[in-house]
């Protein structure tokens, strides 16, 4: 039987993938850090100079993907009357507002303002 002697290989391959990837990973990110990443979102949709693109991107896909995950889910109602902009300021404020808040993951504090500003109501 032939040993594969790439098993070194492959670890190495893993765990450098695993650490190139970290900051990709969104359940990582902090809310205040989340909430910094929206600060410049908000300054490019209001057009202002020397935005982070980079940054407002990643505020960006983020509340996008998080409404879009639970449109899925159907825990929001009325989805055609979010908007993305209008949340991303939310995040901000409600970040800025709630020291509670910056204890948490960029992913919780998404859904708990989802939930409170845009889910549906309990029957």
């Amino acid at each position: 039987m032939a040993v594969c002697h790439c098993f070194p290989f492959r670890v190495f391959l893993v765990i450098a993938l695993s650490i190139l990837a970290w900051p990709c990973f969104s359940a990582f990110y902090q809310a205040d850090t989340m909430a910094g990443y929206c600060r410049e979102y908000v300054k490019f949709i209001e057009l202002e100079n020397s935005v982070s693109q980079l940054e407002a991107g990643i505020c960006s896909g983020y509340v996008a993907s998080g409404i879009e995950l639970m449109d899925l889910s159907g825990q929001l109602c009325d989805r055609e009357k979010l908007n993305l902009d209008d949340v991303a300021r939310q995040y901000v404020t409600y970040v800025d507002n709630n020291d509670d808040a910056k204890k948490h993951t960029a992913t919780y504090v998404l859904v708990e303002l989802l939930q409170e500003k845009y889910a549906c109501e309990q029957q």
